[in-house]
């Protein structure tokens, strides 16, 4: 048996690594919680990152070896509280990150030793983490030791530069964007040293980019020499690197896959993009240019394309016509997406699946549904993986997962489980009360879906895989007792739209900093716990923004005279869009999302390529969520631009 199931370690085991991101303190309990990852290898950071907020991520020796399958557990000998006790790597990742672990840490904890073992109790993977500097900043306390060739060159570039020169970098560096975000601010610079700002710049961008993003500001700097000593240095270390995988970035979508000869399937892993998002009321519409050959796994949804040319994409979900399916003794196992795409520019596409390995194993459960103008077609898998179901694309149109309702049936009857994701939004409080929703989903439903419907609600992160069986019914738990849960039990459904409802809703009577959810399925056997600290209310009154929200208050008008703050908004519309400058916007977008105000999804669809038009987005849709919203907008208005307030007239 030993023999056995050493060789299904092998055969099983990949590359992995620990991502670590330390949430900052909460201002009352002053409480952080470390968020542990545990990913596949080919999963670029920055992918994460982009998913984890203000989170800071600890950069620390990551690589490790992991098996496909293999519960874990971390232990730290600082004894702090773990959740959940064990937890299950799987290589399907993505489109949406959760922390496999998180570990509830003391405030001021300077180092932690963490430790990840695996079902036999062995070590997996030790480290001695060094934590960084809680608040906005993200300045790191610690300059972590050098080892790389390129690095100390990067450093050494940087070191040639006179005081002068480097407080321009510096700026120059401070405006490089992602779309209209700096990557690194001027407050995290202002007191960063040579070294430092390497360290911040690699923390950003990664070890390959970060020499890109010098070459583009020496440039800038027309530093003529310093830009040929980082040609020599980058031409010296490309040849010691090897084959990386190929991904794309925010700023980078340049870059190829290598594609075998007989057909166009990536012998890479694919490469990973985040597609442009636009919402429209409650629909969600993705859109992303491929640059060329080879595979592109979207991060948002999973879909995977394997191109045979350059080509834009355009998709979307749509509603299944579950009669039609029926008739065909199918039932929907994942969204149905509708691609548009020039003709012959697809030819493969990968949907992910919410299968467990049990639940793979009869033939025929798993097909793809393809709807054209001439009815719909099923398309048998070219091939089933632990995460997508592969099939050739004759042509684009409506793609979706099916399931076989027969062979359904038969491990709906054995209980059969498939993987479940557990999402949580927070609705803005209503006369005093809060609601906590609790959805429970398929893991292949994207969570931009469902976030589109949740108007001003927050979704709260929080590690959410678990595996739920169809037709089960469960029920939520909650800690401390005395809120409303209703209803007291729900059957778990398999359902991907169009709407997306709470599977339970939790009504918060009191105030409290944090709460323990435990879903339990009908045998009462725990199938998810997680201890859920929850966002304050950071909307402001219309009097102004608390002290601690960084924002001054809107005290410049007798109580009596002062207008609600939306009819403000509305006073001074055409002038606001008349004067208001570009990189303004670009800031208050920035507290826009900070303070919960709109979502990213929202901030995306907001920014246009005309100022005028993106000013109109923006007040528009600010002065539609009431007063309160409205006084956000005003009061970063006064902070970042007091000549317009003053204009406008409302300091």
């Amino acid at each position: 048996m030993d023999v056995l199931r050493r060789m299904w370690n092998y055969w099983n085991q990949v590359d992995g690594q620990v991502l670590l991101f330390l949430r900052p303190p909460k201002p009352k309990t002053r409480e952080q919680i470390l968020s542990v990852f545990l990913l596949p290898k080919n999963v670029p950071v920055e992918e994460v990152k982009a998913q984890m907020g203000n989170s800071v991520y600890i950069e620390t020796a990551a690589q490790c070896k992991l098996i496909n399958g293999e519960r874990y557990t971390v232990d730290c000998l600082e004894g702090c509280k773990i959740q959940p006790q064990r937890a299950e790597f799987s290589l399907g990742c993505g489109p949406n990150y959760h922390p496999t672990f998180e570990i509830f840490l003391p405030y001021m904890l300077e180092e932690i030793y963490i430790m990840i073992r695996d079902q036999k109790d062995a070590d997996v993977w030790m480290r001695r983490v060094v934590l960084t500097a809680p608040g906005p900043a993200k300045t790191p306390k610690w300059s972590p030791p050098v080892q790389d060739v390129e690095m100390m060159g990067l450093i050494n570039i940087l070191d040639n530069l006179g005081d002068g020169s480097f407080k321009e970098f510096k700026w120059f560096l401070s405006r490089e964007m992602l779309g209209s975000i700096p990557l690194i601010t001027e407050n995290q610079l202002l007191t960063a040293g040579r070294k430092e700002t390497i360290y911040l710049m690699v923390q950003e961008y990664g070890l390959d980019r970060t020499s890109t993003v010098m070459k583009r500001v020496l440039g800038k700097m027309n530093m003529n020499i310093n830009l040929n000593m980082l040609e020599e240095l980058t031409t010296a270390t490309s040849g010691t690197k090897g084959d990386s995988d190929a991904k794309l970035d925010p700023i980078t979508t340049k870059t190829k896959m290598d594609v075998s000869k007989d057909d166009t399937k990536p012998m890479k892993p694919p490469s990973r993009f985040t597609p442009e998002l636009k919402t429209e009321s409650t629909k969600v519409s993705y859109r992303f240019r491929c640059p060329g050959p080879g595979g592109f796994q979207c991060t948002l949804t999973g879909l995977v394309f394997v191109m045979d040319q350059e080509a834009e994409l355009l998709y979307r979900t749509i509603q299944w016509d579950e009669s039609l399916l029926q008739s065909a003794g199918k039932t929907p196992a994942g969204p149905l997406f509708d691609i548009q795409c020039p003709e012959d520019a697809v030819c493969e596409l990968h949907l992910p699946h919410c299968e467990t390995k049990d639940g793979l194993c009869p033939e025929g459960l798993l097909s793809v549904v393809h709807f054209t103008d001439d009815g719909m077609t099923i398309i048998e898998p070219l091939e089933i993986t632990d995460t997508h179901v592969i099939v050739k694309v004759p042509h684009l149109s409506a793609f979706g997962l099916v399931w076989a309702l027969e062979i359904l049936g038969r491990l709906w009857n054995n209980i059969k489980p498939i993987g479940g994701e557990v999402l949580l939004f927070l609705r803005p409080p209503d006369r005093g009360l809060r609601v906590l929703d609790v959805f429970l989903l398929p893991s292949n439903i994207p969570l931009p879906e469902v976030a589109a419907q949740q108007g001003d609600a927050k979704y709260i992160k929080i590690s959410s895989d678990c595996k739920l069986s169809i037709g089960q019914s469960y029920c939520l738990h909650c800690e401390p007792q005395g809120f409303h849960i209703q209803p007291e039990c729900a059957e778990f459904r398999s359902k991907y739209g169009p709407n997306f409802f709470a599977t339970f809703e939790v009504f918060l009577t009191t105030n409290p900093k944090k709460v323990t959810l435990t879903v339990q399925d009908q045998e009462r056997t725990e199938v998810w716990k997680r201890c859920v600290p929850l966002p304050e209310d950071r909307l402001p009154a219309e009097a102004g923004l608390p002290a601690e929200a960084g924002l001054p208050a809107e005290a410049g008008l007798p109580a009596e005279d002062r207008l609600p703050a939306d009819e403000r908004l509305l006073q001074v519309r055409i002038q606001f869009i008349n004067r208001v400058s570009e990189a303004v916007l670009d800031q208050l977008l920035d507290k826009l999302l900070r303070h919960h105000v709109i979502t990213f999804a929202e901030m995306e669809s907001l920014k246009t390529k005309n100022r005028a038009k993106t000013a109109r987005n923006v007040i528009d849709a600010v002065q539609k969520k009431g007063p309160e919203a409205s006084s956000v907008l005003i009061a970063a208005l006064c902070e970042v631009d007091q000549c317009l307030s003053r204009v406008l007239a409302l300091r």
